[in-house]
Parts: C-alpha cells; sequence; structure tokens
C-alpha cells in the first residue's frame, strides 16, 4: 500500500464529511482539503479560513458550516 501524508503540520480533530462524491478534511488551522471519491486519490481543491476549527463542519443543503474558535461561516455552492 502507497501512504503519503498530505495534511502537513497540523491536525484533524474532526470528522472528514461526505457530499456528492466529494470528502472534506478540514484542520485545525482551518485549511479544508477535498478529495474526489474514485479509485485513485486525487485532491482537487484546498481552501483556507481563518480561524482555529476543533468541530466537525455541518451539511446544510447546498452549503457546509463550520464553526472556528471565535465565528460560525456558512459556505455557500449557487450552482
Amino acid at each position: 500500500m502507497n501512504r503519503r501524508r498530505f495534511l502537513k503540520n497540523t491536525g484533524v480533530t474532526s470528522a472528514g464529511i461526505g457530499m456528492t462524491g466529494i470528502l472534506y478534511l478540514t484542520s485545525m488551522d482551518g485549511e479544508t482539503t477535498i478529495i474526489s471519491k474514485g479509485r485513485t486519490f486525487e485532491i482537487v481543491g484546498k481552501n483556507k479560513i481563518n480561524g482555529e476549527v476543533f468541530s466537525t463542519p455541518a451539511i446544510l443543503r447546498h452549503s457546509i458550516i463550520i464553526r472556528t474558535k471565535n465565528h460560525l461561516i456558512k459556505i455557500v455552492d449557487k450552482r
């Protein structure tokens, strides 16, 4: 098995969430790594928000809600 670390220098304290064939992993430093579903491992994107994240993001309709240490952030897919 070929293993590699893709969340460098940070930890993940929340559970990953899946939606429409995509896995979202959010690190403690606020970076979300987006991985596509499939036979091969593929990072399709990364997004960074300001603030520390210690909780699992929530999915609501076409949005993801992330709670940081000091804020509640809602990211909406308007497609």
